[in-house]
């Protein structure tokens, strides 16, 4: 329990304190120093800081105080206060990031590259992806969804749409591909068209911050990770100028022509 308490948010003294009033009923500083082993001036402290939490109140008779312990529903507050300072730090941090990832990759000039197998090295590097926090630009294969299977897929672009600030996907227009724009707000997806059969093999390339990664969908499966500034700028300086390339085509407009999937 005290370990609870401690978690909660309390020293581990308030928690020793506040256990022992409970079990025990009104206590005095006096009493604490007797029965807890600690100073006459940190029995008021412990207590005085218990009586702000709102887990314990003062009452004074003849000049001499008594603490009570009070509801512990007092903790629920405490807790909910942790809770909005994570959740301003998180959101303090989230606004910092792109600054300290761009002063981070100025010092960083190495590359460095990795081969990742099996299917859970996949989905590991798609979430490592994810946490850059930045915009992903990638180029879809038709066989992720054969290969990782649709609930696997799904989760894994459930989590880059909320953890990214956008997705821009290359994506071909296919009967598996969802025609419910819906479902791209979703995932926070912006899908730019290709003919069905123009883009075929079993591999996808996906770039954030300075991770670029090729997923191969076949055999038992790769993930090759390459981390370097340079060559992620490189793939997004080439996905523009392909998305501009195809955006322009007169036919753009008729896309998506084969896209069906509704859910």
């Amino acid at each position: 329990m005290e370990k609870t308490l401690i978690e909660a948010g309390l020293s581990r003294l308030q928690a020793q304190v506040y256990l022992y009033m409970l079990d025990n009923g009104p206590v005095s500083p006096t009493i604490l120093t007797s029965n807890l082993s600690i100073t006459r001036t940190n029995a008021y402290k412990v207590l005085e800081s218990l009586e702000k939490l709102e887990l314990v109140k003062r009452r004074t008779q003849n000049k001499k105080a008594t603490y009570y312990p009070e509801n512990p529903t007092a903790l629920i507050s405490l807790i909910a206060e942790k809770r909005n300072d994570v959740i301003a730090l998180e959101k303090s941090i989230d606004k910092a990031m792109r600054t300290l990832q761009n002063k981070y990759r100025k010092q960083k000039t190495d590359v460095y590259a990795e081969v990742l197998v099996g299917k859970q090295a996949i989905v590991e590097s798609y979430n490592k992806q994810s946490q850059q926090r930045q915009p992903i630009y990638f180029v879809k294969s038709r066989s992720d969804i054969p290969f990782m299977g649709f609930e696997v897929m799904d989760e894994v672009r459930q989590r880059q749409g909320q953890l990214s600030t956008g997705r821009y996907g290359i994506t071909t227009d296919s009967a598996e591909a969802a025609k419910n724009k819906a479902l791209d707000r979703s995932t926070n997806l912006r899908r730019t068209w290709i003919n069905e059969n123009d883009y075929t093999v079993p591999i996808e390339w996906s770039v954030s911050g300075d991770m670029l990664v090729i997923q191969v969908f076949e055999d038992e499966g790769k993930s090759v990770v390459i981390r370097s500034d340079l060559i992620a700028k490189s793939f997004i300086q080439l996905w523009h100028l392909t998305d501009k390339a195809l955006r322009s085509s007169m036919d753009y407009k008729k896309h998506p022509v084969k896209a069906s999937r509704e859910i």
